[in-house]
């Protein structure tokens, strides 16, 4: 197993990137009355998950890598509801919502892991 020099040797951030690329192509469906809605929600909620991954591993301290895991977790459950609305509002075709849902709940898993990791690690530190 090689050691990961960046985040972009994340399976998690490389996960996300591909969930923002699925849902990028389902804001294209989108109605033009909800260009200034849910079109800015889903786009600022779905490139927050790799964006705050990568920030916060390119922080000095684990804690603060935490902090930002944190947020790309919120983020990821955001987009989780907003793909709901927007399949609920049938704006979206159910196939892609499918894909993007597994994607996102993926990451989920994922992000989760890496916390529970990072917290283990936090711990061990403390104690030396």
């Amino acid at each position: 197993m090689n050691p990961i020099q960046s985040y972009l040797d994340l399976d998690v951030y490389n996960v996300a990137m591909l969930e923002a690329k699925v849902v990028y192509k389902l804001i294209d469906n989108l109605p033009s009355r909800e260009r200034n809605n849910l079109v800015d929600q889903l786009m600022r909620a779905v490139t927050s998950i790799p964006s705050n991954i990568s920030e916060g591993q390119s922080r000095a301290s684990t804690k603060e890598f935490l902090y930002f895991l944190s947020i790309a977790k919120g983020s990821n459950s955001e987009v989780q509801t907003q793909v709901t609305l927007g399949a609920r509002l049938g704006y979206f075709p159910m196939e892609d919502v499918h894909t993007a849902l597994t994607l996102n709940k993926r990451v989920g898993q994922m992000l989760n892991a890496l916390m529970k990791k990072l917290e283990w690690k936090q711990q061990m530190e403390g104690k030396n």
